[in-house]
Parts: structure tokens; sequence; C-alpha cells
């Protein structure tokens, strides 16, 4: 979907699809990727290829902000290879309240791919190659949780 910049979302109802889809994006990504998730959940992002993929982007020159609700959950370094990255990357992972009012962990890449969770409690979710418009009011949420910026690193 990436490769032919599909706009057709797809269903993810795991984490183990969910950890493919990211580390798929963060693959691709060119410019931009801001993740709002709750603590940096090693099965969804504890994988050395997720690691990996982000340092890659963030040399790439990538602007990556990992903005987390519960900072005190995070794994440490020596128990997560992404929390390790992350910790590498000053200014990458940040913690954040939120937005009143808004209570789904999403990513967003490049202002045209996106996952975003249908339903928190579920954990279900769908993800999209190409959707511009709902990809940059994504962003637009995460630009405004990182006001003011709380850098954990």
């Amino acid at each position: 979907m990436i490769r032919i910049d599909s706009p057709a979302a797809i269903n993810n109802t795991n984490a183990d699809h969910a950890k493919i889809i990211l580390e798929a994006m963060f693959a691709a990504v060119t410019t931009s990727a801001f993740v709002f998730c709750g603590h940096v959940a090693p099965d969804v992002w504890g994988s050395e290829t997720m690691a990996r993929n982000i340092e890659m982007a963030i040399l790439r020159g990538v602007d990556v902000k990992f903005i987390v609700e519960r900072p005190g959950d995070l794994p440490t370094a020596d128990d997560s290879p992404t929390v390790a990255a992350l910790r590498r990357n000053p200014g990458v992972l940040v913690a954040s309240d939120g937005i009143p009012g808004w209570n789904r962990h999403f990513a967003v890449f490049d202002s045209k791919r996106f996952r975003v969770e249908t339903n928190h409690e579920n954990k279900t979710a769908i993800a999209c190659a190409n959707n511009p418009e709902i990809a940059q009011g994504l962003e637009r949420i995460a630009k405004a949780m990182l006001k003011p910026d709380r850098s954990i690193t």
C-alpha cells in the first residue's frame, strides 16, 4: 500500500499486525513522524527492526516525535531496543497529557500516512498509506500536544 500510495484504509486488530504496519511506515518515512501512545508498549514498539527503522529515519533527518501519556510506565532502555533508540536521540521522546476529549493513540507519517485507533479499549485501528486530510488532522493534534515541549530525553 505504501509503495503504490494507496488511499484504501485497512483494519488493524492486533499488536503483531500493528507492529508490521508501523515498521513499514517508519521504513518509508521521509519528512515527519508523530506518534501518540500510552507508554511505547514493547509488544508493538519493542522489536529490533522497529528500533533500527526509527533510528534510520532520524539519521535521514526525519522529524520524529514520540508523545507518551504515561512516561512513568516506559520500559527501560535495557528492556526495549526502541526505548533505547529513542533515548539516544534527545528531544524525540516527549511527555504530554494529550488533549482533553482525545483518547485515541495514533501514528502519522509524512502528512499522509497514518494508523489511528478506532476503539481505545479494544485496541482496534485503521491504517492508510495516503489520506492527507486525516493525516494532517492527526498531525495538528500531535503538534498541539507538543506545546509546551516536555522532552523526556
